[in-house]
């Protein structure tokens, strides 16, 4: 349920319940090795990873790279990954911008795709 509150005559006011259908964001961050932006075959899920709703955590990967955000009233959602140390995303090129309605409240395919960076992760220093 959702309150709506309106204004009558006389600065009185009426609030009523109003039924609200939820909605839901699903997709997958996943090893995008060939860095094409598309997840193909072959292409394992990335467990673990934090999913941000408007800069707020919101999910994480599982165990196959999928996520599920839920129980999201209609509107218009900013969904991005929390970067981790070592990785680029290659997919999108930066968020995803989704809109909850009530004839499409549940959103599927907002995938991530990302590689490891090679090259340096570590220095020690020389041991004598």
């Amino acid at each position: 349920f959702k309150q709506q509150t309106i204004m009558l005559i006389n600065d009185s006011f009426l609030t009523q319940d109003i039924l609200v259908s939820l909605g839901s964001i699903q997709g997958s961050v996943y090893n995008d090795l060939n860095h094409n932006t598309t997840r193909d075959s072959g292409e394992a899920g990335l467990p673990g990873w934090t999913i941000l709703n408007d800069g707020n955590p919101a999910a994480v990967s599982d165990v196959n790279g999928q996520y599920f955000i839920t129980s999201l009233y209609p509107g218009t959602y900013t969904v991005s990954e929390q970067p981790q140390n070592g990785w680029t995303q290659t997919a999108p090129p930066s968020t995803h911008s989704v809109t909850i309605t009530g004839a499409n409240r549940d959103v599927t395919g907002k995938d991530f795709g990302n590689v490891l960076r090679h090259g340096v992760i570590a220095v020690s220093p020389a041991s004598f």
